[in-house]
């Protein structure tokens, strides 16, 4: 993912967009979730579904506020990229969203424009634990489901480091991060544990 400060768009790959679909809540019952976020001016596209979340962090800011576009939308436009060097441009117009899909060469390959979703993402940062060392483990239990998302987020960005994170032997989340030094951007992963 790229995150263009000057016109404060966000330039995905197919494997961008995969990535950041498999973490977005299918449940349209649970409209702040069902969608992917972005915020120009935190540089990150993100996406949950309340047990799992990803955060595409560019190094980047630029002015404007977070959006959502409604995972159905999103993921119309990410069927327009039919090749893994097409590239999906999303960014703000006014009160719609556009979501453009192009070739390398910078042909049109189609179009989607969507309201953004009219819910409240949550905020990321408060779900993400830190990189403090990790006291002895605790007895934990995770959706194995879950895991297989990150096989997406690594064809995204490369290599995965990962860590559990345990505090006070409560029910500690799990994170992996893996750094894109191509276009610059960190993913990070977070899994909530499931309470046996």
């Amino acid at each position: 993912m790229k995150h263009d400060t000057d016109t404060a768009t966000f330039t995905l790959t197919k494997a961008d967009c995969r990535a950041l679909l498999a973490f977005a809540a299918k449940d349209a019952t649970r409209p702040h979730l069902a969608v992917v976020n972005f915020d120009p001016a935190g540089g990150f596209a993100a996406a949950t579904d309340g047990h799992a979340l990803v955060k595409a962090q560019n190094c980047g800011r630029s002015d404007g506020d977070a959006y959502s576009v409604p995972r159905a939308q999103f993921e119309a436009a990410a069927r327009l990229l039919r090749r893994k060097d097409h590239r999906l441009t999303v960014s703000r117009i006014g009160d719609t969203v556009g979501l453009l899909a192009h070739d390398e060469t910078g042909a049109h390959l189609g179009n989607v424009v969507t309201p953004p979703a009219n819910a409240t993402f949550p905020p990321v940062d408060q779900v993400i634990p830190g990189d403090s060392p990790c006291p002895s483990p605790a007895h934990q239990a995770f959706n194995c489901e879950l895991f297989a998302r990150l096989a997406l987020v690594q064809k995204a960005a490369g290599a995965i480091r990962a860590r559990f994170h345990f505090a006070n032997d409560e029910l500690a989340p799990f994170k992996a991060t893996c750094d894109d030094r191509e276009s610059g951007t960190t993913w990070t992963s977070v899994i909530m544990p499931t309470r046996c």
